[in-house]
């Protein structure tokens, strides 16, 4: 298989599996719109900017120089995805989140 199969398989995959109702459902919840004309987010929209997201995720982690944890992430409007590669400059996995809320301390003041 080609790099390239093998990356269109990886977001195939993802597309299929990940549960984007569920998304949906939580947004509409959470009056959670998109854009500044506050669209509400549906199931195609979200499929459409998670591809996006995640081959850019793939894209970026190419052009990373290799250690054993190399990774690449983007994210957007809840989404989030994650990529990782191997020695040998080719996308192994990669992942997609829906993020409704976090918060990081890296302990600068």
């Amino acid at each position: 298989m080609s790099p390239k199969d093998k990356e269109d398989l990886i977001v195939k995959n993802i597309l299929k599996n990940f549960d984007f109702e569920k998304c949906v459902i939580a947004m509409r919840a959470l009056n959670w719109t998109w854009g500044f004309d506050n669209r509400v987010v549906t199931v195609p929209m979200l499929k459409e900017k998670a591809e996006y997201l995640i081959r850019e995720s793939m894209v970026n982690v190419k052009k990373k120089e290799y250690s054993p944890l190399t990774y690449a992430s983007i994210s957007t409007g809840g989404l989030l995805a994650k990529s990782w590669k191997n020695k040998y400059n080719r996308v192994i996995k990669s992942k997609l989140y829906f993020i409704v809320c976090d918060w990081v301390d890296d302990g600068d003041e």
